[in-house]
C-alpha cells in the first residue's frame, strides 16, 4: 500500500527572498497567448507536492509552496533537500531560488515507481531575484547540469502546434510507475510577458487524468 510522508512540520518566518511559485493558468483557456511556431519546452506535470530552495545568508532555505520550513529530516521538503544534498549544491549559485515537486510516497495513488516510505526531487524552474524573473531555458538546463540536479521529465522541445494539447496531455508517466499521466506544462524557450495573463507558462491537465479523478 501507498504510504504518504508529512508535510506539516515547524514554519519559519517568509522574509520574502523567496517568492511563491507562480501561478499557472490552464492552458485550454489561454492558448492563444502561444503562438504557432515558437520554440517551447513541454514537461510533464508531476502529481506531488510543490518545493522550493534558496541558499542565501550562509545558509539553506526550504519550502513548501506557501510556507518556509524550519529545518527538520523528518519533514518532506527537508528530507528532499538532505537527499539531493542542495546545502552543499546551491552554494554555488547563492540568492537563486530553486523550484521542483517532490513525488513518490506522496499523492496516493501516484508513486511514479519510488518505493515505500521513498521520493524523488524534479525540478523545474530557477528564479533570478537579480534579473526580477526566472531564468531562460538554456540557462535553466546549465545550471542543474553543474549541480547535477534532475529535472521534471521533458515531454518535448520545438515548434509549438495547438495538436500538441491532446498529444502529450494523455497517455502513461514517463516514470517508474505506469499509471496515468496528469498532464503537462509548457512555456516559451526565451521567457516573456503577456498583458492578460503575465507569465508566458501554462499547464494542460489531460483528460484521462480529469476522468480517473471522477469516476
Amino acid at each position: 500500500p501507498d504510504v504518504q510522508l508529512q508535510a506539516g512540520g515547524q514554519c519559519e518566518t517568509d522574509f520574502g527572498f523567496m517568492p511563491e511559485y507562480t501561478d499557472i493558468e490552464g492552458l485550454r483557456k489561454y492558448k492563444r497567448h502561444l503562438i504557432t511556431g515558437e520554440e517551447v519546452i513541454c514537461s510533464e506535470k508531476i502529481h506531488g507536492s510543490s518545493f522550493r530552495a534558496c541558499f542565501k545568508e550562509d545558509r539553506l532555505w526550504v519550502g513548501s509552496h506557501y510556507q518556509i520550513k524550519k529545518e527538520d529530516p523528518n519533514n518532506l521538503y527537508w528530507k528532499a533537500a538532505i537527499q539531493t544534498n542542495l546545502k552543499e549544491k546551491l552554494v554555488r549559485f547563492p540568492n537563486l531560488v530553486f523550484y521542483g515537486e517532490v513525488f513518490g510516497q506522496v499523492q496516493k495513488g501516484y508513486n511514479y515507481g519510488v518505493p515505500t516510505g521513498g521520493i524523488e526531487v524534479g525540478f523545474f524552474d530557477i528564479y533570478d531575484p537579480t534579473l526580477g524573473r526566472y531564468v531562460d531555458e538554456n540557462m535553466f538546463v546549465e545550471i542543474l547540469t553543474a549541480l547535477d540536479l534532475k529535472r521534471c521529465p521533458l515531454l518535448y522541445s520545438g515548434p509549438w502546434s495547438e495538436d500538441l494539447m491532446t498529444t502529450l496531455s494523455n497517455g502513461k508517466t514517463t516514470l517508474g510507475e505506469k499509471h496515468i499521466r496528469e498532464g503537462f506544462v509548457v512555456k516559451p524557450v526565451k521567457e516573456r510577458w503577456e498583458p492578460g495573463c503575465g507569465r508566458v507558462i501554462f499547464k494542460m491537465v489531460g483528460e484521462d487524468y480529469l476522468l480517473s479523478k471522477n469516476s
